[in-house]
C-alpha cells in the first residue's frame, strides 16, 4: 500500500487526477489547502513489467510529480532496457537531476534536457540511420514551417 495525496475539487480539468506520493508537491500551487489522501494498491516498476510479461520496451513514459528518479531507479537495465526515457524532472531536487543523469548514462543513454523534461536515448538507437531520418524530419518541418510562413506574408 501506499499513500497517495491529491487534488481535492480540481478547478480546471488538466488538475482532476493530479497526484503525488510527495504531499509538498502541492506547495505553493492554488490547491496547497485543496489535498486529501487515498491508500492505493501498488507495486514497483520491475514487478508490473514481470507480472505483464513485458519483454522489451520502446517507450518509457514518466510524469509522477516529483517521483520519477524513483521510477527510474526501479529500472532493472540488465533485464529491460528502453529505446527512450522520456521523464518529468521539473519537480527534482538538483541532486536527483544530476543522480539520474548519471544512472542513465552509466546505463548507456545520452540525455537532452528541455524545460521541464528529459529525454534519454539508448545509445543503441543512435545509428546512422537514425540519425540520417532525424535529420530529414527535422529539415522537412523547417521547409513546412517556411512555406506556411511565407503563405501567410502574401
Amino acid at each position: 500500500k501506499l499513500t497517495l495525496f491529491k487534488v481535492k475539487n480540481a478547478n480546471d480539468y488538466s488538475h482532476t487526477g493530479w497526484a503525488s506520493v510527495h504531499p509538498e508537491r502541492f506547495k505553493n500551487t492554488e490547491y496547497e489547502h485543496q489535498i486529501e489522501t487515498e491508500e492505493v494498491e501498488a507495486c514497483t516498476l520491475m514487478e508490473a513489467i514481470e507480472s505483464c510479461k513485458i519483454t522489451s520496451l520502446d517507450l518509457l513514459q514518466i510524469d509522477t510529480e516529483g517521483f520519477d528518479f524513483e521510477i527510474i531507479k526501479m529500472l532493472d537495465f540488465k533485464k529491460i532496457t528502453p529505446l527512450i526515457i522520456h521523464y518529468e524532472h521539473i519537480h527534482l531536487s538538483n541532486k536527483d537531476k544530476k543522480k539520474a543523469g548519471i544512472l542513465l548514462n552509466m546505463n548507456e543513454f545520452f540525455s537532452f534536457k528541455s524545460k521541464n523534461d528529459t529525454i534519454a536515448l539508448s545509445k543503441k538507437l543512435i545509428t546512422p540511420q537514425f540519425i540520417i531520418t532525424y535529420i530529414f524530419v527535422r529539415f522537412s518541418d523547417t521547409i513546412r514551417s517556411r512555406i506556411k510562413f511565407f503563405r501567410f506574408l502574401k
